[in-house]
């Protein structure tokens, strides 16, 4: 994890809150209309505040993909493990059922064949599922 660019984040994100905030505390706070009569609407000079939205919202983007990476990545990596044991789970059946066809001739030697295949080809999706998970794991 980037320590760095997490802390980045989630200071600018902080930074436009806090302005947001100092905003909000400048504005006069509103007044009740039976309290005192209502103030001649007053003319600002500044400009609007839409640069400012622009910024919480781009801080916002950021403040969620620095919390929600980690846990999509460690998703990421818990599916490839979980792929991996259940095509590990496949390889070892068709190792067993070719076990039991080793000494066989005729057509269950073609079955002997096919389970021998197939336990290979499982076998590579599991290992290649594992492998993937330490890599996505590692990054």
């Amino acid at each position: 994890m980037d320590y760095e660019r997490t802390g980045r984040k989630l200071g600018t994100g902080l930074k436009v809150l806090g302005r947001m905030a100092k905003q909000r505390m400048d504005s006069p706070p509103a007044t009740p209309a039976a309290s005192t009569p209502p103030a001649p609407p007053q003319q600002k000079s500044t400009p609007p505040a839409i640069p400012n939205i622009k910024a919480a919202r781009e801080g916002g983007r950021r403040f969620g993909k620095a919390v929600w990476a980690p846990f999509r990545r460690a998703g990421h990596v818990l599916w490839l493990e979980i792929t991996g044991v259940f095509f590990a789970l496949f390889a070892l059946y068709f190792v067993s059922e070719a076990w039991k066809l080793r000494h066989a001739t005729g057509t269950e030697h073609t079955h002997f064949i096919e389970f021998c295949v197939f336990a290979v080809v499982f076998g590579y999706f599991c290992a290649t599922s594992f492998i993937r998970a330490r890599r996505r794991e590692k990054r």
